[in-house]
């Protein structure tokens, strides 16, 4: 198994355990993706989706993607909760395939 990058640990930057049960306020000027319906978010459940969706079969990097409304509308089928998914699995593999 590869060795997870320290960046990727909430302790990292100074949170602890404890902090997991803490909720925080995630203001955005344009929410996206899970931000979008929901801006309070406990910290263990923030870093519990986050990981499902980024650490999952498929992954997201849209860090070449300079079209910023291309990079939103990614985010936003990327991060949609599963029961709200219109993207099949197989879709997302039609998509990719054509990106």
């Amino acid at each position: 198994m590869k060795e997870q990058s320290p960046e990727l640990d909430y302790k990292f930057y100074g949170f602890t355990e404890a902090d997991l049960q803490r909720e925080f306020m995630i203001n955005m000027a344009d929410p996206q993706g899970i931000f979008r319906n929901q801006q309070k978010w406990k910290l263990g459940d923030l870093i519990k989706k986050l990981k499902e969706i980024y650490s999952g079969y498929i992954g997201l990097e849209r860090g070449h993607i300079t079209d910023s409304e291309a990079s939103k509308w990614l985010i936003n089928v990327m991060e949609v909760e599963p029961k709200d998914k219109a993207v099949l699995l197989k879709d997302k593999k039609v998509l990719f395939e054509g990106l």
